[in-house]
């Protein structure tokens, strides 16, 4: 079996670490980005329930669900 592993990540030069299969770097910028698409869901929820009754509130409540 070959030991030499690389990054699962596209492009990625780096070797992983542990039974992991990307490297640390690559797992912080996956981890930062689901946070932010989290965020960016949660945002808009709120954004839906205080927009109730108009066009656009019905349309973010919609693309939230």
């Amino acid at each position: 079996m070959n030991k030499h592993r690389r990054c699962f990540t596209y492009n990625c030069p780096n070797t992983p670490t542990g039974t992991h299969w990307e490297c640390d770097r690559c797992r912080a910028l996956i981890h930062k980005a689901s946070i932010a698409t989290t965020r960016r869901a949660e945002q808009a929820k709120e954004l839906a329930a205080s927009l109730p009754h108009t066009r656009l509130g019905s349309e973010l409540k919609e693309a939230a669900s």
